[in-house]
């Protein structure tokens, strides 16, 4: 039996779904002439984009790791154990990434407390996903390799549809809030260099 079959490919290539976790679904306009309270733009865009660039090179150094340990495991015991690692690897990242977002507070926008509510509840989701695939595949018994396969196969689509469907709704999330007026966080975005390295990684410019 070829044990890295039993792997499928949605686990194994770092995806992430980058493309999709768009900037412009945070590039937000704030409308009205007197500043809300939080935290300045510029602050805040070099807190969130650090956080997002530090999550994707912690998911893929935790796939990178995957993809070796399998190209080694030799039997469905080592597969389980290796991807349960993996796992506790996302949710530790995601979590990191929840904590600074959550640090780096509301950006001192009109539409900030919104931005703050809706990335906490869509990141949050994300984690629900890992941590029910931590479950699901824990109670698998690796002695059937195809009951293995088919629990790895069925977690690799419900993490690929998260990791979609997060970037889906953070791009929803800007088209929803995007309105006239000055565009000071577009503007941070702009002048970040965390936002740019986020921007070369394969994601579209703040403008959209």
């Amino acid at each position: 039996m070829n044990i890295r079959s039993l792997i499928p490919s949605r686990l194994r290539v770092a995806k992430l779904a980058i493309s999709s976790l768009v900037l412009p679904a945070l590039a937000l306009s704030a409308c009205g002439s007197s500043e809300p309270p939080g935290t300045t733009p510029t602050k805040w865009a070099q807190q969130y984009c650090g956080a997002m660039v530090s999550w994707i090179a912690s998911t893929q150094s935790a796939t990178s790791q995957l993809n070796t340990q399998v190209s080694t495991a030799t039997d469905p015991t080592t597969v389980k154990s290796d991807v349960l690692s993996h796992l506790a690897a996302r949710l530790s990242a995601v979590d990191t990434l929840i904590a600074q977002i959550d640090k780096a507070g509301t950006p001192a926008i009109t539409d900030g407390p919104k931005i703050s509510k809706s990335l906490n509840v869509d990141l949050q989701s994300y984690r629900s996903v890992i941590v029910a695939s931590q479950g699901q595949l824990g109670a698998v018994s690796p002695t059937s390799s195809t009951n293995l396969y088919n629990s790895l196969n069925s977690i690799g689509n419900n993490i690929d549809s998260s990791e979609t469907a997060l970037g889906n709704k953070l791009t929803a999330l800007g088209k929803t809030f995007n309105a006239t007026g000055d565009q000071p966080l577009v503007t941070a975005m702009n002048s970040s260099k965390s936002c740019k390295q986020l921007s070369s990684q394969g994601l579209a410019s703040p403008q959209g």
